[in-house]
């Protein structure tokens, strides 16, 4: 029973690190004209209410920031991450709605909007990456495995055969393009009509000298390194011409780390001894123990999600515990900090996407395979649009580049098939 109770405590203190308070929202809902908008549904985290005919709703929340969403069939969906604010029980709202469109121009140009990027029905599609000119793709047909190259007109340019297996592309901080297998990485080297492939590396290698590596900038690399229970990160900064180093930016999470300390402690994690118990007792409590471990491993390890990106030239860190992001200057100084809150929406998949033309960020969000990309100003760190992928659950992969988004999308009706789409977002 205590080995059930510790674990259940702590799984519950990992996963509840939001502020519990009892606030007062109350809310107004106005249209255009500001006129009140009654009989809109209203959903604050796991509450339901609806506006009177004055246009206002209250809801009691047990805990902030939480999901705000207002709909109205005449109106286009609403929106919203509502934060704490210091020293105040009650929070008050004013909230306009935009009345949908129904213009029939616009519904037809959205039917058309979404098409087959690379139109081979016989090739499988393992990964790609788009290029300046065109795209990589990783592909699999007639028991082979190969690289193809193609042009923005989908020309083959030349294929190159691999050894079969391949999982992925990986992208390094040097723009370096690799190819992952599970047990080796090889280098690519892509002109624009050859391919180098350069000698293998063990996986071992990859880990030491590639992966820790996370951004790459003028005569800077800036490092990244994990702490206790993938809770704690630091970047380092290091000069490649002088070699000097220090530290950028640091952040840890030491209410976990203190939790998972007493969990790995009372599982006896990493030595879990199973084969050495002597009596059914000790095998029925090592076989917990094994359990929470391996809970431990898949769930609770989890790395913190702090990327550090380029945009517009400008080097940024989006800190998702901390609630912030920190824009350095060209020296790595820090320039400003602004506060972020477009995480707590529901389904946030802990992943950013920044267009190959590194000049816009995108959050990605899932719910039961449909994948919503919401555009982040990386001046303010706010929510400035929203993207559905409208045609295929579980798209893979996704890029962006242009006005266009691309993904793999896997046929439910062949598993053998990959195949590339594209959809426009402006």
């Amino acid at each position: 029973m205590k080995q059930v109770l510790v674990s259940f405590v702590i799984c519950c203190c990992l996963n509840f690190t939001i502020q519990a308070q009892e606030t007062v929202v109350i809310g107004t809902v106005l249209n255009a004209d500001q006129q009140p908008i009654e009989d809109a549904s209203v959903q604050l985290g796991q509450f339901f209410s609806s506006t009177d005919r004055r246009g206002q709703f209250k809801i009691i929340a047990n805990y902030l920031p939480v999901q705000l969403l207002i709909n109205h069939p005449f109106y286009e969906l609403y929106e919203q991450i509502v934060l704490q604010q210091t020293g105040k029980d009650t929070i008050f709202l004013a909230i306009t709605l935009i009345t949908e469109s129904t213009d029939l121009e616009e519904v037809t140009v959205n039917a058309d909007k979404i098409v087959w990027a690379y139109p081979e029905k016989s090739i499988h599609i393992i990964d790609f990456d788009l290029r300046d000119y065109g795209m990589l793709l990783l592909c699999s047909a007639e028991k082979q495995c190969f690289l193809r190259l193609v042009d923005d007109n989908n020309k083959t340019l030349f294929d190159q055969p691999v050894r079969k297996n391949p999982l992925s592309f990986f992208h390094d901080c040097l723009d370096g393009i690799h190819l992952l297998y599970q047990d080796s990485v090889v280098e690519l080297m892509v002109l624009y009509d050859t391919l180098f492939l350069l000698p293998p590396a063990s996986i071992g290698e990859f880990k030491q000298s590639l992966e820790p590596c996370a951004l790459s900038k003028d005569k800077y690399v800036v490092f990244k390194q994990l702490g206790p229970h993938n809770k704690a990160l630091d970047y380092t900064l290091v000069n490649r011409i002088n070699q000097e180093n220090r530290l950028l930016y640091q952040a840890a999470d030491t209410k976990q780390i203190k939790s998972l300390d007493a969990y790995a402690a009372e599982n006896d994690i990493p030595a879990i001894a199973m084969l050495k118990a002597n009596t059914s007792q000790q095998l029925s409590d090592d076989r917990k123990k094994w359990q929470n471990a391996r809970h431990y491993e898949q769930n609770l390890i989890k790395p913190l999600y702090i990327p550090i990106v380029t945009v517009n030239d400008t080097t940024i860190i989006f800190d998702h515990f901390k609630d912030s992001m920190t824009v350095f200057s060209a020296d790595f100084s820090i320039n400003r900090r602004s506060a972020i809150s477009y995480h707590y929406f529901d389904f946030w998949q802990n992943k950013l996407l920044v267009n190959e033309e590194h000049t816009r960020v995108f959050a990605k969000y899932e719910d039961r395979g449909l994948v919503k990309l919401r555009e982040i100003d990386p001046h303010t760190g706010s929510v400035i649009g929203v993207v559905q992928l409208d045609k295929h659950v579980y798209p893979a992969s996704i890029q962006i580049k242009g006005r266009f988004v691309y993904y793999l999308f896997h046929r439910y009706v062949d598993d053998s098939i990959n195949y590339v789409y594209k959809q426009r977002i402006d």
